[in-house]
């Protein structure tokens, strides 16, 4: 699953360069996390540009439905599933603020090892639409 970062586009203006986040700029934004074991934005800051260890002025929003609304409402930018956030790209209420930067993510299934037709179905229907819909 690929992550993107996202801010509105009135934060973009206002705080970063040209719009965009650079190397220069990440330093003195407030990026919203889920928590202070989510690296998320740090390990997306430090891919981008290359650093090796990144530290980020970060708030805490424990759900990714409250992260978007954290952004939408102002609070900072994130770094977010694309699938989540698309729709509110395609409006034009959110901004990708590194257009040239994605951070891929594994998902993976996991679940009890036990004979049931029940999971056996669920784990082949997650299975497929992941690979329907998770595929670039």
């Amino acid at each position: 699953m690929d992550y993107v970062a996202v801010a509105t586009p009135e934060f973009a203006q206002a705080r970063l360069a040209d719009g965009r986040l650079t190397a220069h700029n990440f330093r003195d934004i407030p990026f919203v996390a889920f928590n202070r074991k989510d690296d998320m934005q740090s390990e997306f800051v430090g891919k981008a540009f290359g650093l090796k260890q990144v530290t980020l002025n970060q708030l805490f929003v424990p759900s990714s439905e409250g992260q978007v609304r954290a952004v939408l409402a102002g609070w900072g930018v994130s770094v977010l599933p694309r699938l989540l956030v698309q729709k509110l790209l395609d409006e034009g209420q959110l901004v990708n603020i590194a257009p040239a930067w994605s951070l891929p993510i594994q998902l993976y299934w996991h679940c009890w090892n036990l004979e049931s037709e029940v999971l056996d179905a669920l784990s082949a229907a997650l299975t497929q639409s992941a690979a329907r819909t998770l595929t670039p």
